[in-house]
């Protein structure tokens, strides 16, 4: 026998199934996904930081971001955010300016992208497997500012910034 949950609460009603056994792992990650969701849609007023600050308040001391290297909480998650956020006014950044960042997966990628949104700022998560004209290309589309960049990639930037006249980067 399987159960149903339904998310929306209006006509749209997502379906997602368990067995009755108890295995409820992956229900219960989406029925608070989709819940979240609902609150996000009445309010419309809520950011994801706003929504990860709520987790915090609740659970600052569990995991929020796992990577090969770290773990952070929840509440450090929040803290890094607010740590980017200020960089970012620190260094004349402001509502609408638009930043690409170009760094792999880490604990830092999120907290940067939330601190800079907190600003107000437009940023472009550029794909970390562009090379050359195709990394060129991303950073003009996207009509940036300021290029933040993993060290490990730093040098593929510096390439591309050759192609698009940019040396500051």
């Amino acid at each position: 026998q399987k159960s149903t949950v339904s998310g929306f609460g209006d006509d749209r009603e997502a379906r997602l199934t368990r067995n009755d056994d108890g295995d409820k792992t992956a229900l219960g990650h989406w029925a608070r996904a989709l819940h979240c969701r609902r609150d996000l849609e009445v309010s419309g007023h809520r950011t994801l930081l706003s929504a990860i600050m709520d987790v915090a308040k609740a659970h600052s001391d569990r995991p929020a971001l796992i990577d090969e290297q770290q773990e952070i909480t929840y509440g450090q998650l929040v803290r890094r955010a607010h740590f980017f956020m200020r960089w970012g006014l620190d260094r004349g950044l402001s509502p609408g300016s638009s930043i690409c960042l170009l760094m792999p997966n880490g604990v830092d990628y999120l907290p940067i992208w939330l601190g800079l949104g907190q600003i107000g700022c437009s940023v472009a998560l550029i794909n970390t497997n562009l090379v050359d004209r195709a990394l060129a290309h991303a950073v003009t589309a996207a009509e940036s500012t300021t290029v933040i960049v993993a060290g490990t990639l730093a040098s593929r930037m510096a390439d591309a910034a050759k192609q698009i006249g940019r040396a500051h980067v």
